[in-house]
């Protein structure tokens, strides 16, 4: 029987191939009756796809079979990486022609002639399975072996990289603290803020010496940083007195807690008095117990005259009779003044963060767009005169001039807009022009050059001329030549300002005839244009 122990308690198998069934019988039952497991094929190609389709652990392989030789089918299992370890036992006949060199050469490892002895047949088999599994499982304790020294050698490889890393880090940490410190001494020295560091002992709750001062302090306190080396208190002496004594307790008994914020006055050693903002901030152990206080001290004397600027400004628009009001670019209001509220019927609370749109009527919602593009490209505009929605739905006329509001970069990011209520002028100006119109005495409105702007109707019913074919001509072509002097001498009262009641001179008719007229000549409001008022009545002249 088989010694098992040669195989780690595995059962070798063995494929047998021989097309000769009485020697392929005699073959398999020796070998099943010795423990082995067997499998029987009877040529070349059943042999091949069995051997590739389960490996056997040797091979007993007849050379003469009648497809594929005994050498072919060799020749093949060698070159298949999945086969070609299998060791492969040769069986050839006495009277068969036998090429050793051949065998071995495809790769054979023994040959056994028939008629064979079945005992010379099992020693050659087992003799070549134990060197099978011998090598086979030097092989894998080798690779055991391997594997554990390459276990190890990552290991040491990991510890030495690992301990090379924390030597690296180590220095690159030495490196970082200096160049933190320099980083921090080289902020600490050019910045416009004091920075300090006191000490404090958490158990006697008292505050020690100042560690460190930025050099800020010399030009805003007006007093050398060693002073607060040798006094660390030096600093409350230059705070006005009116604050001091607030200061100093806030100091003491805020600064340990983290709580310590304060704005006051110190008084320069040039006399001059400046706003500071003083923060405190503790720095704990490892312990959680407080063991220094840092802070920093700036100089807010700019912002607090910004915050009264402001605030002089908010009461100016609080209390101005102009409608004031503040939108962003996308038209949402952000501030409305009390003439606001007055203005268009809304109260605050209701207008802002609503649309400026709600007080644009519909038909001129189109403005809207075009505003904000001026806007956006930095445009004033001034005395823009529109209509605008009350509360109430009812129109109120009204010139605004909006300003584009620039944020600290100079970016657009709103707009300001005043608004004056126009409505009552509107209606004198209507009213006005429906008396020019309707009056049955000559009106007419000529710049300073006598050019004819406006002409009311009543110039054809008296002179026979149309006012359109008037507009642009020249007053003084209308004019008897005999009183242009007396024209000249009321035209340098016109622009001395003074009011003409009466001026009899001879005008030209569209027929070419003159006819007297008296005038009674007014300054416009604008110094460039005059306003004539002509009121026909009888003279001697006439």
């Amino acid at each position: 029987m088989m010694n098992l122990d040669f195989f780690y308690g595995r059962t070798p198998e063995i494929l047998v191939a021989d097309d000769t069934l009485d020697s392929l019988k005699l073959l398999s039952e020796s070998l099943r009756s010795h423990g082995y497991g067997v499998r029987s094929v009877t040529n070349g190609t059943l042999a091949l796809a069995s051997a590739r389709e389960a490996q056997p652990d040797l091979i007993l392989l007849d050379i003469r079979m009648p497809d594929i030789s005994g050498y072919e089918v060799c020749r093949q299992l060698q070159h298949d990486p999945q086969t070609q370890d299998i060791p492969i036992i040769f069986i050839s006949a006495l009277h068969e022609s036998f090429d050793k060199v051949e065998a071995f050469a495809v790769g054979g490892v023994d040959y056994i002639t028939k008629p064979f002895h079945i005992e010379e047949v099992l020693v050659r088999i087992q003799s070549q399975l134990v060197w099978r599994f011998t090598l086979n499982q030097s092989q894998i304790h080798n690779a055991q072996l391997e594997q554990r020294v390459q276990e190890r050698t990552d290991q040491l490889t990991a510890s030495n990289r690992a301990l090379r890393q924390e030597i690296q880090e180590r220095k690159q940490i030495e490196t970082d603290l200096r160049d933190s410190e320099a980083k921090f001494r080289q902020i600490s020295e050019h910045i416009h803020e004091v920075f300090w560091l006191i000490q404090y002992d958490a158990q006697t709750e008292k505050f020690g010496q100042i560690e460190y001062v930025s050099p800020a302090f010399e030009s805003i306190w007006g007093r050398p940083c060693q002073a607060l080396y040798e006094n660390p208190w030096e600093w409350l002496a230059g705070i006005h007195p009116d604050d001091r004594p607030r200061v100093e307790n806030a100091f003491i008994q805020d600064a340990a807690q983290g709580s310590f914020d304060q704005e006051y006055r110190i008084v320069h050693t040039d006399g001059t008095v400046r706003w500071i903002h003083d923060r405190g901030f503790p720095i704990q152990d490892q312990n959680n117990r407080v063991y220094r206080v840092a802070g920093i001290a700036e100089d807010i004397t700019d912002r607090k005259g910004a915050e009264q600027t402001a605030r002089f400004l908010a009461s100016i628009v609080a209390s101005s009779d102009e409608a004031i009001i503040t939108k962003t670019l996308d038209g949402i209001i952000t501030s409305w003044n009390a003439a606001a509220v007055k203005l268009f019927g809304y109260t605050e609370a209701e207008a802002v963060g609503q649309s400026i749109t709600m007080l644009i009527p519909p038909e001129r919602q189109a403005e809207e767009p075009r505003i904000i593009e001026h806007l956006k490209s930095g445009e004033k505009i001034d005395h823009f005169e529109t209509v605008r929605l009350h509360k109430n739905q009812t129109r109120v006329e009204v010139s605004v001039t909006i300003s584009p509001l620039k944020d600290g970069t100079g970016k657009v990011i709103g707009a300001s807009k005043i608004a004056h209520n126009i409505t009552q002028q509107r209606q004198a100006e209507r009213e006005r022009d429906r008396f020019f119109n309707l009056s049955l005495d000559l009106l007419f409105i000529t710049n300073s050059g006598g050019e004819l702007k406006r002409l009311n109707p009543a110039w054809s019913k008296l002179l026979g001329y149309s006012p359109q074919a008037l507009l642009g001509q020249s007053f003084w072509h209308l004019i008897h030549p005999a009183d242009l002097e007396l024209v000249l001498q009321a035209q340098q009262q016109l622009e001395q300002g003074e009011e003409i009641d009466t001026l009899e001179i001879r005008c030209r008719c569209q027929d070419g005839s003159y006819l007297w007229i008296a005038w009674n000549v007014v300054p416009f409001p604008r110094k460039t244009y005059s306003m004539v008022l002509v009121v026909i009545f009888p003279s001697a002249k006439h």
